[in-house]
């Protein structure tokens, strides 16, 4: 299984630092205000991300966006200097399509949030 992801990556497995966990969080924040989607709960992890997020857009175009404006912003404040994007292709995405499903994605994304270590 690990093979299987391990293709999928364009470089060694990226672990983000604190600076580049805080430009992710806010290149989500403003890709979502852009936009005008909803971000209902995220959890930036050191090597992936959480989001729910409603959108009136494809769960396709919801990702390339978050990665894109978080490849910028880690460019910007020059904490990626890589040619390649440090995602992975494609990425995990689910449609959830109910009340019930978008509380207990944000109770996961928030309890995840809370055991973070800073």
């Amino acid at each position: 299984m690990v093979r299987q992801y391990r293709k999928k990556l364009k470089g060694e497995p990226v672990i983000l630092s604190p600076k580049q966990l805080r430009a992710v969080d806010e290149a989500i924040h403003e890709v979502c205000e852009h936009r005008r989607w909803k971000l209902y709960a995220i959890n930036v992890r050191t090597n992936h991300v959480h989001a729910v997020v409603s959108a009136v857009a494809s769960s396709d175009k919801v990702l390339n966006d978050f990665k894109a404006y978080a490849t910028r912003k880690l460019r910007e404040n020059k904490s990626w200097a890589e040619k390649y994007s440090p995602w992975v292709d494609k990425g995990s995405k689910r449609n959830l399509w109910n009340a019930d499903h978008y509380l207990q994605r944000v109770r996961i994304c928030n309890k995840w949030s809370r055991m973070r270590v800073a």
